[in-house]
């Protein structure tokens, strides 16, 4: 038998979670199950940082875009300005 089970959060905790709930493509229930069940078999806190990603993929993010930025300015890779772009270069490519 399912229960309910009611919390108070701050407008600013609820927004963050549902910005993860969107990009997990989940509603905020859901979600909030999944981390309810998934502390209860793992007692560890997990911490989200202002923009709704953990502190991990926060970071993988940050270095991502850091390691593209330094690229680009390397010459090592193409940038496109469209869709279209990006597309007719892959099929240049793929006719090689």
């Amino acid at each position: 038998m399912d229960n309910i089970v009611q919390v108070r959060l701050s407008d600013d905790l609820r927004e963050r979670l549902e910005r993860v709930a969107e990009r997990l493509e989940m509603p905020l229930s859901t979600l909030i199950r999944t981390i309810l069940a998934s502390f209860a078999k793992k007692p560890e806190m997990v911490r989200l940082t202002e923009n709704g990603f953990t502190v991990e993929e926060e970071d993988r993010i940050l270095r991502s875009l850091k390691a593209t930025e330094k690229a680009i300015e390397e010459g090592k890779v193409e940038t496109f300005r469209s869709v279209d772009e990006a597309l007719q270069s892959l099929e240049q490519e793929i006719r090689k």
